[in-house]
């Protein structure tokens, strides 16, 4: 990634040579509002670059929205100028004498037929309107998640009848409006504020003390704060909740700089984030005691002996119950060892680890 940085004083120098004395660009403000509205004094050449080549891809997708609109707007011109013709020449008939009444008859036989073929394509055109133009979930360029999966899609071209969507994947969907309005929830990030992500992780009850919370609160503000262009500066780490058996739940939210549209910079930044936070835990003398498989379990102490039911509660799971009964060996009654050992037996998990002799 480029390293290199330009500093305010230099872009204002720059750019007025650049584009020459008649220009009439507030380059002051440009920096100001647009490039650097944290204040930071200097920015990198990728954040720069982007920041621009975002300002021509928002004009073209404005024209492309701009061209979808008048196309829609000629299809709902067909069926009012038909609408129109109709009660001009039923109007005209009756100025002239002519028995309106006997011929509304006749034309409203027809009607009633056309009604049958294209009726429903009218109340979807109708529909669509209403979808887009009123209630106007997206524009050309927005990057949206929908439905119940959540799929990312990259708004293409809008017409009346249809959508043309750019899946994550590089696959071009063409899905029909009336369909979109059915995909609940839309998500769109375009109209969105700046991203922000939280993290829960579970950790030994006694490592979570005022002074382990203050020191990774003040580990990651100077970490975020060495980033501006990437951290709003907005973060909060705190203990949620406490987790059976003596474990600890600590959240960790932070507020990226910019919205969640490109997904390269988006998740590269978490990334680091996260690994930055791994190593702070760390540092701090976080940890998790477990019996291995990801299977929660418990320091050989006297002083933090399970209880036997929670113990049981983890037969629950073929990877689990082989550490459910190597604990109740260790802790348990002879009467719960041959319970549980009994409900794994049942559940056909305990092939590849026959209990040992009791002692």
């Amino acid at each position: 990634r480029d390293k290199r940085r330009i500093k305010r004083s230099e872009f204002l120098s720059v750019m007025p040579d650049l584009y020459g004395s008649m220009c009439e660009l507030d380059f002051e403000g440009l920096w100001d509002d647009v490039l650097d509205p944290a204040g930071t004094g200097e920015l990198s050449i990728k954040v720069v670059h982007n920041v621009f080549r975002n300002m021509f891809v928002n004009r073209y997708n404005l024209s492309i929205t701009l061209q979808d609109a008048q196309a829609v707007q000629k299809g709902l011109d067909t069926f009012i100028m038909s609408a129109c013709l109709v009660v001009v020449f039923m109007i005209s008939l009756a100025l002239y004498r002519v028995d309106v009444i006997e011929l509304w008859v006749g034309f409203s036989g027809a009607l009633v037929a056309w009604s049958f073929i294209f009726g429903n394509t009218v109340r979807v055109a109708f529909e669509n309107v209403i979808f887009l133009f009123v209630v106007h979930p997206f524009d050309v360029g927005d990057h949206l998640d929908i439905g119940p999966n959540q799929d990312r899609y990259e708004v293409l071209r809008i017409r009346l009848y249809t959508t043309e969507l750019l899946k994550w994947d590089g696959t071009v969907t063409v899905m029909e409006n009336r369909h979109l309005v059915n995909q609940i929830p839309i998500h769109n990030y375009k109209l969105s504020r700046n991203r922000g992500i939280v993290q829960f992780m579970d950790v030994d009850i006694d490592c979570v003390t005022p002074e382990f919370i203050k020191a990774m609160k003040v580990d990651i503000d100077a970490f975020i704060k060495t980033k501006p262009e990437t951290f709003s500066g907005l973060f909060v780490f705190h203990a949620r909740a406490w987790r059976a058996p003596l474990k600890c739940q600590l959240a960790c939210y932070v507020e990226f700089a910019y919205q969640h549209v490109d997904l390269d910079r988006s998740f590269e930044d978490q990334s680091t984030f996260m690994a930055h936070v791994t190593q702070l835990l760390h540092k701090h003398g976080a940890r998790y005691s477990g019996t291995g498989l990801g299977i929660v379990g418990y320091p050989n102490s006297a002083s933090t002996v399970p209880p036997e039911e929670s113990i049981t509660a983890m037969v629950g799971s073929s990877l689990a119950a082989p550490n459910a009964i190597s604990a109740l060996r260790e802790y348990g009654s002879a009467d719960s060892i041959q319970r549980v050992s009994g409900a794994v037996t049942a559940a056909g998990v305990l092939a590849a680890h026959e209990p040992k002799k009791l002692r």
